[in-house]
């Protein structure tokens, strides 16, 4: 069967075979972009443009490089199987498409294209298919005096620097307000304008390495309130917007405040001082924010009343914060805690240890700075490939374009750096963005997009889908492209086009609407029911398979409620990601047993393994076993004949310690 020709498959073939200019493309969900990067990589592993060693491949997440570094590997050995003739050839393939290319095309002679696969095989474990963070930490290493860094340091995931900040700033205060205190005008002069425990949370936001060296020296331009605030206020209104999310149709007097919070937060961050402080100070909203947070008893909708409580008071305790707080007061806090924000950084340094946002910070730095060290990574890696671009944040962009600059440039400013021709491969799709919370940011991203387009790239789009038929992605269409609308905050709604082959013209949208009495937990559970009932009948009666069935839910939370219909059923499923399967019965049993086996002289192990179905002694037996004064390990070995069902179970486990 010919494949099917795609909507898009002119910008899928040049971004896999061209490298004579810079490409960004915007992939929608499921047009297969990790395909496409792979492809791109076997075309230029084949044609000798790039060795294994002599490219980075940049993700967001180490499981997607895990997935990536697999794919390639997959690609080069079929790529080589095919060169040699072993296989036939398969056009709706990656290696396929790429064998084509390079032999039809460019001439390559299959024996190369066989030679140089399997020299990419044998490096592929140099290959630099990482994360950012990680990618960051390699360059830190491979240069740690000139980054000033420990060479043998540990990436701190948040502790060690939490705990050192709390400790660093109660002895910072203790010095500049104790008796042989050097600056206390400028604190006497401050604390009445900012609160202290305002005060510290803005300090250990200068403290991040983001923060430049300039603002704490007092030589660079003044620095922004609220972005020492953008991860925590991103981070907050995220949070809120999915407690809200949650509790959309629930009836409860705290939902305004709620919304209130994330709208404060949400205005801050992106329309600045003078929008946000018009929000904060109508009469209605000025009321509420003097009012205490919301709280709550009862769960409402999917959402535990600790975890709406606990996001409504950080919410309110920093928009107070930010309320109390005057670019002027700011500018002398700057003054007062720069001491405090220089001295953690170092002692963190000093501790052997580096943050995320040191990771990139630094690494930014040091290109920025170190020319000659920036021309040493280009050379080493001559392309750069960067996945889920839309999830950077702008430090990553930063680093992204210090690295594809052209040979011999000096530019400090990484937006006037003059980028190489075919070095950058950027793909991501801005619609996608969920990672606002930690710095990623859609005005930053279309910069360096179009810094990279104004530089001679080229903007390609993938609209093919691969996962879905036109009858569903027709509704999804025709929702988004009516409802969406583009701002300097989100981008225009590109339609997403079906690649497989419609099975029939039946309808692909179906609303199942459930009636029941009672709480939200009695209507999951009808709506459980329903939707195994639907999936029944997908299967026996229209000849699908479960397979088929894709079933998104927007928590984990109320999980069971869907699973226990699908077995009860005999619908066979697999759950990614839920963390169900650790409560279910025999699971915990078996956890049980091997707590017993692990700690044999945990009493409560033992106890859980002799009740659970594995031990099967009864409770009246282990009752008068207890009474008796009998121990609860089980080297034990009581009188089989008045417990026989204990030393049965405690024999048993015996046995099976002594073949673990």
């Amino acid at each position: 069967m010919k494949p099917r020709v795609l909507p898009d498959a002119d910008a899928r073939r040049r971004a896999a075979t061209e490298f004579d200019r810079n490409f960004v493309v915007e992939a929608g969900a499921g047009t297969g972009k990790t395909s496409l990067l792979v492809e791109r990589l076997l075309v230029a592993i084949g044609a000798g443009l790039a060795r294994a060693t002599e490219f980075a491949a940049i993700t967001f997440t180490e499981k997607a490089a895990g997935e990536m570094r697999d794919r390639l590997a997959l690609g080069l050995e079929r790529l080589r199987c095919l060169a040699l003739g072993r296989e036939e050839t398969d056009p709706t393939k990656a290696w396929g498409r790429a064998l084509d290319h390079l032999v039809r095309e460019r001439g390559v002679a299959p024996a190369d294209v066989a030679e140089r696969a399997l020299a990419a095989l044998s490096d592929l474990d140099r290959a630099k298919v990482t994360t950012i963070h990680s990618f960051c930490a390699d360059l830190l290493r491979s240069y740690p005096f000139e980054a000033g860094v420990d060479p043998g340091f540990e990436v701190d995931r948040g502790p060690l620097y939490e705990n050192l900040l709390d400790r660093e700033w109660e002895e910072f205060l203790a010095e500049e307000l104790g008796p042989r205190a050097t600056r206390a005008n400028l604190w006497r002069r401050l604390l009445p304008r900012i609160p202290l425990e305002a005060a510290r949370a803005l300090s250990r936001g200068l403290a991040a390495f983001a923060i430049p060296e300039a603002l704490l020296d007092g030589t660079g331009p003044p620095a922004d309130v609220a972005a020492l605030f953008r991860d925590d206020a991103g981070r907050l209104a995220a949070a809120l917007e999915s407690v809200l999310a949650r509790q959309r149709g629930m009836k409860s007097s705290g939902i305004g405040k709620l919304d209130l919070y994330r709208r404060a937060l949400d205005t801050r961050v992106r329309e600045g001082l003078p929008a946000f402080l018009a929000l904060v100070n109508r009469p209605d909203e000025a009321e509420a924010l003097r009012k205490s947070h919301p709280t709550s008893k009862k769960k409402l909708g999917d959402v535990e009343p600790g975890e709406m409580e606990s996001a409504a008071k950080d919410a309110l305790d920093l928009i107070r914060d930010l309320v109390s707080v005057d670019e002027e007061a700011f500018c002398d806090l700057v003054e007062a805690s720069a001491p405090f924000a220089r001295r953690a950084r170092r002692m963190l340094l000093e501790r052997g240890a580096v943050n995320f946002d040191g990771l990139l910070a630094l690494a930014r730095d040091l290109l920025r700075d170190r020319p000659e060290i920036r021309e040493e990574a280009r050379h080493r890696y001559r392309m750069l490939l960067v996945d889920e671009f839309q999830d950077t944040d702008p430090l990553q962009y930063e680093i992204v374009l210090f690295l594809g600059g052209r040979k011999g440039e000096r530019e400090i400013d990484p937006f006037a750096v003059p980028l190489e021709p075919g070095r950058l491969f950027i793909v991501g799709d801005p619609k996608q963005s969920i990672y606002r919370f930690r710095g990623a940011d859609y005005a930053a991203f279309r910069r360096a997009v179009e810094r990279v387009l104004v530089q001679g790239g080229e903007k390609l789009d993938l609209v093919a889908n691969f996962r879905s038929v036109e009858a569903v992605l027709g509704p999804v269409n025709d929702l988004f492209g009516a409802s969406w609308t583009a701002t300097p905050y989100q981008p225009p709604y590109e339609a997403i086009r079906a690649a497989r082959r419609e099975d029939a013209a039946d309808p692909r949208v179906e609303i199942l609407t459930v009636v029941a009495a009672g709480g939200a937990d009695a209507r999951r559970e009808a709506e459980g029911i329903a939707v195994a009932s639907r999936i029944r009948r997908l299967t026996d009666r229209e000849g699908r398979r479960p397979g088929d069935v894709l079933l998104l839910l927007r928590a984990f939370t109320p999980l069971s409620f869907y699973l226990r219909p699908l077995r009860e059923a005999g619908i066979p499923f697999v759950v990614d990601g839920g963390k169900l399967f650790l409560e279910r019965t025999e699971v915990a049993q078996l956890m049980a047993a091997l707590r017993a086996l692990a700690r044999p002289s945990d009493p409560a192990a033992l106890l859980a393994f002799l009740r659970s179905p594995a031990g099967g002694v009864p409770d009246a037996e282990l009752l008068a076993y207890g009474a008796s004064g009998g121990p609860w390990r089980f080297s034990a070995t009581p009188d089989a004949t008045e417990f026989p069902g204990v030393a049965r179970a405690l024999g048993l486990l015996r046995a099976l310690a002594e073949e673990t």
